[in-house]
Order: C-alpha cells, then sequence, then structure tokens
C-alpha cells in the first residue's frame, strides 16, 4: 500500500486488520525493484479498482446480514464491514493508493 494522503491511525489499523500489510511512501516500490537488480517496465495505478470493489463486496455483504451474522457471527461480520467500509474509503480519497508493476531482472552493462 502506498500512502498517497493524510492516514490516521484508526484508518491505519481498520485498513489492516485482516492481516500482514505495508505501507510505503511513494517512490518506495520502485527504488526496492531497482535495487533487487530489476528494471521497471511499467506501472499500473489500481486504486479505484480496490474502492470500486471493496464498495460492492460490502453492500453485498449487507443485503445478507441475516445470513451471514448467523454463519461467522455478529463480531466477524462487523469486523469485515468495518474493514471493507474502510478500504472503499481510503482508497476513493485516495490516501492509500494500490499500484500494479511490471519489471524486468537487469542485464549486466558490457564493459
Amino acid at each position: 500500500m502506498i500512502l498517497t494522503g493524510p492516514i490516521t491511525n484508526e484508518q491505519l489499523m481498520a485498513r489492516s486488520s485482516i492481516g500482514l500489510y505495508v505501507f510505503l511512501p511513494p517512490g518506495e516500490n520502485e527504488r526496492m525493484i531497482y535495487e533487487a537488480g530489476f528494471e521497471l517496465i511499467t506501472s499500473a495505478d489500481l486504486t479505484s479498482n480496490a474502492a470500486a470493489i471493496s464498495k460492492r463486496w460490502h453492500d453485498a455483504r449487507a443485503r445478507r446480514y441475516e445470513e451471514l451474522v448467523r454463519i461467522e457471527g455478529m463480531s466477524t461480520f462487523q469486523n469485515l464491514q468495518k474493514f471493507l467500509s474502510c478500504v472503499h474509503s481510503v482508497s476513493d480519497k485516495r490516501l492509500l493508493s494500490r499500484f500494479m508493476y511490471a519489471a524486468r531482472k537487469r542485464t549486466a552493462m558490457a564493459t
């Protein structure tokens, strides 16, 4: 996740509540790609996809509230809804961004 705006500790905790996430400043992924011996071919900003998918998933789960609470329990249902709401909010406002990178191994230069 790329930090692309001001974000609160509450938003970071909610956004990372379901697993391990690493939040990096802009340019850090590109630097690490280069340091690992790769050249960046292209990158694509997928942030709008994260915002759209999390909203659809949240809303679909809300429509199936009773069934999901019965299966997951109230706590799990609420926690996942909070996570999805946060993903949508920070992505839609571009506070956290998601990028895809394509790279290839750098070739050694002849001397």
